[in-house]
């Protein structure tokens, strides 16, 4: 078992035996908690229950062999398992799949090139292109190295990300325009950006 602390968090994870152990990974957990409860009412501090998750990680075929429909008691509660969890900003599937992250970071990104189209026509083409780079592109670098092995259907949803973009900066909505040397540009200020950060 090992456990994560962060400043209002913490984290218990162990890794399941797939030869039939789970049950026993799952008691460990459960004591885990236990323990971690213990001491958080010995300390002062309460674990909220209504913000513990548990999620079980897996390929398709493993996880069928899981019985989710329990849950595990944890902080005097049962807890269900989650599809899907948000850890440090990055949504992650039971599947690993990363289809529930990119759903996440495209919303929140078109949210912004949205609201970066209603405000560019006040803007120079240089701010335009830092509002891009600060606010949307680092949405886009952020655990992009999750990503690595991930499917071309997640790859060509950043892509349509940072066509939309280029096409925000330049105000060349509708029109089919070369956007690849504007990209391109958008990339090294990216890279800049997160280098001086």
């Amino acid at each position: 078992m090992s456990l994560e602390r962060y400043a209002d968090d913490i984290q218990i994870y162990v890794a399941i035996c797939p030869q039939g152990g789970l049950m026993n990974d799952l008691c460990r957990l459960v004591n885990g908690t236990d323990d971690v409860c213990r001491w958080f009412l010995e300390s002062g501090p309460l674990l909220n229950p209504t913000k513990t998750e548990v999620i079980v990680f897996g390929t398709t075929a493993r996880l069928k062999a899981v019985d989710m429909s329990i849950g595990i008691m944890a902080a005097g509660s049962n807890i269900k398992f989650s599809q899907a969890v948000t850890l440090l900003g990055a949504n992650l599937y039971r599947c690993l799949t990363m289809y529930s992250h990119m759903a996440s970071v495209v919303r929140s990104c078109n949210f912004h090139i949205r609201a970066l189209c209603h405000i560019r026509p006040r803007l120079t083409l240089d701010a335009a292109k830092s509002v891009a780079v600060n606010i949307v592109g680092s949405r886009l670098d952020y655990c992009n190295s999750l990503l690595h092995g991930t499917s071309q259907r997640n790859f060509d949803r950043l892509q349509r990300i940072q066509n939309a973009i280029a096409r925000a900066v330049t105000q060349t909505r509708g029109v089919v325009v070369q956007l690849t040397e504007l990209r391109r540009e958008l990339q090294r200020q990216r890279v800049e950006f997160i280098y001086w950060s």
